[in-house]
């Protein structure tokens, strides 16, 4: 994806924010009402912005829209050797190509025009990074306060990502092996298969469109889990699935588990905000007890 196409409409929608502001109650410069050359230049300045915040939006629209239809030619492709799908996707690229250079075009108007658009972009493009660092921050600080906690069952906790889901082996095994053999067994068979989801090398993806969205699904298909599947069963096979679409998620470089504020009661990431109200919740909980005592 280009960049344009990844950030147009924020920018965009950064720009003009700023650009109202710029020219609400604040003056953007002070000018003396008998200059008449002054308004001019000050008249002049403002009509290049707002063409470089309009003509900014058009571009980036285009640019999205343009960049859409070639990820979708693009896996279209991916089976398909079509000299015909070929020749369109280069097309389109060749389009982009050209959005790129008008928006660069754009940004050349003058070294005026150039400066106001980096002095609005550079304070977006730094807060974003702050408020990004702020939240990781308070999700590793979270991770920490709830395991100093007591260990219940609880709505929202701390899960490692892509760690299996024991059961399921251990009932496999316990059909297929003697009483004092299963749980061995069992034990096995899951350190085997954790060590082969978190080995970023296995990649058993496929892509496929849901609801117009191009998205990454685990392949059924797949050697290994047609194997596990044949001589465990679906439950096991599932129970890999699920662990690899967690790291494929939540740390898609792999070779490690890691802890995640978990939403257990819907099975997803957990919001820094949720997190925040079960240790409140947790601790008035924990201060009532206190009190009765």
């Amino acid at each position: 994806m280009d960049p344009v196409g990844d950030g147009g409409d924020e920018v965009v929608g950064g720009l003009q924010s700023l650009c109202v502001s710029d020219g609400g109650d604040q003056p953007v410069a002070a000018v003396d009402g008998g200059d008449t050359q002054g308004n001019h230049n000050l008249t002049t300045s403002l009509a290049l912005k707002t063409e470089v915040i309009n003509r900014g939006a058009e571009i980036a629209q285009e640019t999205d829209l343009v960049s859409n239809l070639n990820e979708e030619l693009k896996a279209k492709m991916a089976g398909s050797q079509n000299d015909q799908l070929e020749k369109e996707v280069a097309k389109l690229d060749a389009e982009i190509h050209g959005q790129m250079e008008k928006l660069n075009e754009l940004l050349g108007l003058g070294d005026e025009s150039e400066c106001y658009y980096k002095d609005l972009i550079s304070p977006l493009v730094a807060k974003s990074f702050v408020t990004s660092d702020e939240l990781k921050e308070a999700r590793v600080q979270l991770i920490k306060v709830f395991n100093d906690m007591p260990t219940t069952q609880r709505r929202i906790g701390i899960k490692l990502v892509g760690e299996l889901n024991p059961k399921p082996f251990i009932v496999a095994c316990q059909g297929k092996y003697v009483a004092d053999e299963f749980q061995v067994r069992a034990q096995e068979l899951i350190s085997v298969w954790q060590e082969k989801v978190k080995n970023p090398s296995w990649h058993p993806f496929r892509i496929v469109e849901v609801d117009g969205i191009m998205k990454q699904v685990v392949d059924d298909s797949d050697a290994d889990l047609t194997r596990l599947r044949e001589e465990y069963g679906e439950d096991v096979c599932n129970a890999v699935k699920v662990a690899l679409a967690e790291i494929n998620e939540h740390n898609p470089s792999g070779g490690f588990l890691m802890a995640e504020l978990w939403n257990f009661s819907e099975g997803r990431r957990a919001t820094v905000n949720e997190a925040l109200k079960e240790v409140c919740r947790q601790l008035s909980k924990s201060r009532k007890r206190r009190l009765q005592n």
